[in-house]
């Protein structure tokens, strides 16, 4: 499976990374697996990077998104509505994950003021700060660790 979690203890955040070769469906399975009876495992509740820059998303369409964000939606109840930062690598992959957001507020899976779509990491790294666990004033040190 090419989408992978990392946590950042000192930053109480986690990082998912998506590579080629990629299925939407790798995100769903990547926090589905870790389910326990139903439950997510706590650092699920922690603020999301999903960084997809290393991923084609423009070969999926619009209702590969929409079934994603439906199955999310089906069990919703057990995941927070956690701030996500998603990172893409271009325009292209920017419109993708747009609308991917706009399906996660849809489906009421997460709020939209919950949610920056970016192509810049660090922009990403910025406006997830402030909801991080993390020490004041080390913004660099932690875009050094998900580049």
């Amino acid at each position: 499976m090419p989408a992978y979690a990392s946590l950042l203890e000192r930053y109480s955040l986690v990082v998912v990374r998506g590579e080629e070769p990629f299925e939407l469906q790798d995100l769903y399975t990547l926090a589905t697996d870790r389910m326990t009876e139903g439950q997510m495992p706590d650092d699920l509740n922690m603020p999301l990077l999903l960084d997809l820059r290393r991923v084609d998303l423009l070969r999926f369409g619009t209702a590969d998104f929409q079934i994603l964000m439906r199955k999310r939606a089906d069990i919703g109840k057990s995941f927070p509505n956690n701030p996500c930062a998603y990172v893409g690598r271009d325009d292209g992959a920017f419109g993708m994950l747009r609308m991917m957001s706009a399906y996660a507020t849809i489906n009421n899976v997460r709020d939209e003021q919950h949610q920056l779509v970016t192509d810049d990491i660090a922009e990403a790294v910025n406006w997830l700060y402030p909801h991080l666990s993390a020490p004041p004033g080390e913004e660099a040190q932690l875009l050094s660790l998900v580049r």
